[in-house]
């Protein structure tokens, strides 16, 4: 209340105000505590709207995977099919590997710690004494990080690539060899 009225006949009207220290003291409070529950109402907003994303994310990366295995179970002997696939997040690269190598020494780059391609999670998945381990696709930001088994394929020396994400974007080519597929890509290693 900002103030009582008092009506008094012999000096007329008069404002008779109390507690103004008060007033602008709970204002204060209200406009603290406005903010807080601005700031608060923002952290949450920006929290939800991260995990929207993050899930929409690993959305598009299961619908890449499936998309890959898709198109490997689809060529056939003497198909030769470039493909393009978009790649979701901020991944730099895409990196595949034969299994069918595994144990043969055949990633010698990836396991050799002074290489500049070292991937330990690579060299893991191509380890014979990891022989229940079936992932043959990997993305890369600043570590590899495992995505899973996409299908059986096949390449040639070196047997695992790398390949570049560009514009969100990967490109390679499924060719059919006999009863093989075989994926071929432009980057060596």
């Amino acid at each position: 209340m900002p103030g009582q009225i008092v009506i008094d006949m012999t000096k007329g009207v008069k404002m008779i105000t109390k507690g103004k220290r008060a007033q602008v003291q709970g204002q204060v409070l209200v406009y603290l505590l406005a903010v807080i529950m601005f700031g608060m109402l923002l952290l949450y907003g920006y929290n939800v709207i991260n995990k929207i994303i993050e899930e929409g994310d690993r959305v598009a990366l299961i619908q890449m995977k499936s998309d890959i295995s898709s198109e490997i179970n689809r060529v056939s002997f003497g198909d030769y099919k470039p493909v393009s696939f978009t790649v979701p997040g901020d991944f730099e690269e895409v990196c595949f590997l034969d299994n069918s190598q595994r144990g043969t020494g055949a990633a010698d780059p990836v396991c050799d710690s002074t290489s500049l391609e070292y991937q330990p999670i690579l060299c893991d998945s191509f380890s014979a004494t990891r022989e229940h381990i079936k992932d043959n696709m990997f993305l890369i930001d600043s570590i590899a990080q495992d995505v899973g088994y996409i299908g059986s394929f096949r390449m040639d020396h070196p047997y695992y690539n790398c390949i570049q994400v560009i514009n969100r974007e990967i490109t390679f080519t499924l060719e059919g060899r006999g009863a093989e597929v075989y994926m071929i890509t432009d980057e060596a290693g």
